[in-house]
């Protein structure tokens, strides 16, 4: 019954469709290549001021075999400018891995120690390489004096830092088929030794790629966390995603403090995969991640680009009545993009309805900040974005279920895939009779944020190009404490 409802969803979009202009919009801030294809972040790094993000990438006709490191560089994170490709090798295929200063020439692979010296690793063919660069992160080169002895085969997307109390280099793999990460340390960034392993936890389906590991402060003091995060199956059956495990890292093996069937996920939209975080940040952790998914995104309407990242997110681990969870919340410069903003507060839920549709609030890109107190009458809230006739992105929350959402089945352009079309949830369960969330919305991306960035949930669609309707709904007794909506530009 779902499938036929779902067939039944496209095939109503489709005849919309022939009616409307769906050509999609270039990302007005999300980071994405202005040509080709934008798969995800194969390592970040801030150098010079500037934050580095090579993302996989190849043509549009080549599908999601990836064959290049493309090159995307900011001062702000919201401003993006497409470089020439880093790396490419059209007979391989290229997987994500890390970049990193090796300012000390702890490598030997320089001339001489300096803050420049940048060595990426990466997956070619499943197999560890090493490159170099010397002009800043805008090429690399490989290094006759570089290799890498003592990795056990069939391990890739290698992901590398320094471990201070250690003194060593870590490096960090996936064992696809296993479900398993390894970890091994090494002085020089050649010559690696074996020194634990982690895996058969969290959710076992699907396979285990691009493993990252961080620490992070809790609750802003001075206690801190280790975050392992790993790209495999997702919390949606049948997709991929990311999750992640809490844990103690003593520089040679990592140890979970949850459960071994404990499940926890960065997002819960379908369109969040291959998380990085950027390397040489001393203050803060920010993360990037593949936003699209590879269960519909070689179908795409898109003929000149294909693919977008995620907003940057600072991360940090917060204590909940559940217990300790990763939070997640949009960088401070989006606050640049807003131009207009309306405020409300202290109102019914019904009466801001009004007042919204009187001030016929239209535009494309929008940030959206709201607080409202529920009660046992309660059942939903909800804004519908971009709205063009029957179509809409609509984004909220359930009282009843307790569960933030995002529904897509009449955003727009749905013909290209039956994967596409969704209602997407993600459990809410701080606060019974309180709610705080946050949506930020681009041309054809929609990011929400709530329990304090605990709750994320993160989905592409396709709107017609005219759809710039806005209005905001709400079911049963409502109070509003504050609601911010800003025009973006």
């Amino acid at each position: 019954m779902k499938k036929l409802l779902v067939l039944l969803f496209v095939i109503i979009n489709l005849i919309d469709t022939i009616a409307q202009d769906y050509t999609p919009e270039f990302t007005a801030f999300h980071a994405a290549q202005t040509t080709g294809r934008t798969g995800m972040p194969a390592a970040m790094v801030f150098l010079n001021g500037q934050y580095h993000v090579y993302c996989l990438s190849n043509e549009i006709s080549d599908g999601l075999h990836f064959r290049s490191w493309g090159h995307l560089v900011s001062k702000d994170l919201i401003n993006w400018q497409t470089l020439p490709l880093a790396m490419s090798d059209a007979s391989a295929t290229m997987g994500p891995g890390s970049c990193l200063i090796d300012k000390n020439n702890s490598s030997g692979l320089f001339a001489t120690a300096d803050p420049n010296n940048l060595i990426a690793y990466y997956s070619l063919n499943n197999v560890i390489e090493i490159v170099i660069s010397t002009d800043g992160g805008n090429s690399f080169m490989p290094s006759s004096k570089a290799i890498v002895s003592g990795i056990l085969p069939l391990q890739t997307d290698p992901y590398i830092f320094y471990h201070t109390l250690s003194s060593r280099w870590c490096l960090v793999l996936s064992a696809p088929d296993e479900r398993k990460i390894y970890f091994y340390n090494s002085t020089d960034l050649q010559h690696w030794n074996a020194t634990g392993s982690f895996g058969t936890a969290g959710n076992k389906m699907g396979k285990w790629y691009r493993p990252c590991l961080v620490e992070l402060k809790v609750d802003a003091g001075i206690e801190k966390q280790w975050l392992l995060s790993v790209s495999g199956h997702g919390p949606i059956e049948g997709y991929p995603g990311v999750q992640y495990f809490i844990g103690a890292f003593d520089g040679k093996n990592f140890t979970n403090k949850n459960a071994v069937d404990f499940e926890l996920y960065m997002d819960y939209g379908k369109d969040f995969y291959g998380a990085s975080f950027f390397s040489n940040q001393t203050t803060k952790t920010i993360s990037m991640a593949w936003m699209n998914s590879s269960s519909y995104a070689s179908r795409e309407p898109i003929s000149t680009w294909n693919g977008t990242l995620t907003l940057p997110r600072e991360l940090m681990f917060v204590t909940t009545s559940e217990g300790l969870r990763l939070s997640q919340k949009p960088i401070a410069e989006i606050g640049k993009l807003r131009k207009v903003c309306k405020s409300f507060s202290d109102l019914k839920a019904d009466s801001i309805e009004k007042l919204i549709d009187t001030l016929t609030f239209k535009g494309k890109l929008f940030e959206v900040r709201a607080s409202v107190i529920l009660n046992r009458k309660s059942e939903e809230i909800a804004f519908l974005m971009r709205r063009s006739g029957k179509s809409a992105i609509s984004v909220g929350f359930n009282s009843i279920e307790r569960l933030l959402f995002v529904d897509r089945t009449w955003s727009g352009n749905l013909s290209f895939s039956s994967n596409f079309s969704s209602f997407e949830v993600a459990p809410y369960s701080f606060g019974a009779d309180s709610l705080a969330f946050r949506i930020i919305i681009d041309k054809g991306q929609v990011e929400i944020f709530s329990g304090d960035g605990t709750v994320t949930l993160s989905e592409i669609f396709y709107p017609a190009t005219n759809a710039t309707g806005f209005k905001f709904s709400a079911i049963g007794p409502i109070y509003v404490q504050k609601l911010d909506i800003c025009k973006l530009e």
